[in-house]
């Protein structure tokens, strides 16, 4: 996908936005909800597709669940 297409740029609150053009989105295989990397170089923008966090929120919410109830013995081993 080589070809130049114009965006605007618009305020939103403290923040300025800009759409994404469809064909952008498929070339980068992004859905809404995906984070994105813009990568400033001189007057160019390079847009990145990010790599999910390989943490995510269920895990995290599972290890404080074992914290939570074995928490007493996390606590002994530290003395230990």
């Amino acid at each position: 996908m080589d070809t130049k297409q114009i965006r605007k740029i618009r305020k939103s609150g403290n923040s300025y936005v800009m759409t994404i053009p469809p064909a952008v989105m498929e070339a980068l295989k992004l859905k809404e909800g995906d984070s994105v990397s813009l990568v400033t170089d001189k007057d160019r923008v390079e847009l990145v597709k990010q790599e999910p966090d390989v943490v995510n929120e269920d895990f995290i919410n599972m290890v404080d669940s074992i914290y939570e109830e074995h928490k007493e013995t996390f606590k002994s081993l530290v003395d230990k």
